[in-house]
């Protein structure tokens, strides 16, 4: 018996292996091809990159992602990678209701991040977002701070990436 378990496990081992290696060539090749993508025309290079991954990597073009909050409750949930908006934020939603009964969708978003900086016992906030995690922390921030003065804290983020 212990060693249909070590052929099994060869076998799946042996099944795999060609298409991490597939999924690996075909990544090489894009990257090749709209590799360098800087300078100006910098958004038209990845897009096209995004769309080289999605049809040759079976990869989506586009992920998703939302983030719900509830003001007053301070109650937040989050969803991200998902592959329509209309379920980033229906899961974001329902993660935020069970902590909160005035959640509502306050951020979505497609292949970035966004966040929520919040001063909780004024039960105000702002959005933010941006490429990466940090450029929207920071938007959140400067915009709690420049709407609702100082003392603003960061709730929660996510990012949606393809």
């Amino acid at each position: 018996m212990r060693h249909w378990g070590a052929l099994f496990f060869a076998v799946v081992i042996a099944a795999a292996a060609p298409l991490g290696a597939a999924r690996a060539d075909c990544v090489d090749e894009c990257q090749r091809a709209y590799g360098g993508c800087y300078g100006p025309e910098q958004d038209q290079c990845l897009n096209r990159l995004q769309q080289c991954y999605a049809q040759q990597c079976n990869r989506p073009a586009a992920a998703y992602g939302a983030i719900a909050y509830g003001a007053k409750s301070t109650a937040y949930g989050y969803a991200f990678d998902k592959r329509t908006q209309q379920e980033a934020e229906r899961s974001a939603l329902a993660s935020c209701r069970p902590n909160g009964d005035d959640c509502k969708v306050v951020a979505s978003f497609s292949n970035s991040c966004a966040a929520v900086s919040a001063i909780e016992s004024k039960g105000v906030f702002s959005t933010g977002s941006g490429a990466n995690e940090q450029a929207a922390q920071d938007a959140a921030l400067k915009a709690c701070e420049r709407t609702h003065g100082k003392g603003c804290e960061l709730e929660v983020w996510t990012c949606a990436k393809p």
